[in-house]
């Protein structure tokens, strides 16, 4: 049981990255750090549940076209140690 709690997180985690990726951005990144952090803290039935909604939620908004900032807008990425 354990071992599928942690591969349901995984794959709704890995669901929400996908989605990230849509064009014009569905949600932030700050937003998505924020979440794997939680990940580690949560229940993880009830976090597996929330985030798979909230995945369809952002599913909506990518098939409408919707985005957090305009499409045209351009992506950051910072990296470093």
């Amino acid at each position: 049981d354990a071992i599928r709690l942690v591969n349901d997180r995984r794959r709704v985690l890995q669901r929400l990255n996908r989605l990230r990726a849509a064009g014009p951005v569905p949600i932030s990144g700050r937003d998505v750090l924020l979440l794997n952090q939680i990940s580690f803290y949560d229940n993880p039935v009830r976090f597996t549940e929330n985030i798979s909604k909230l995945c369809d939620e952002i599913e909506g908004r990518v098939n409408k076209g919707e985005g957090i900032v305009p499409r045209e807008t351009p992506r950051l990425m910072l990296s470093g140690c």
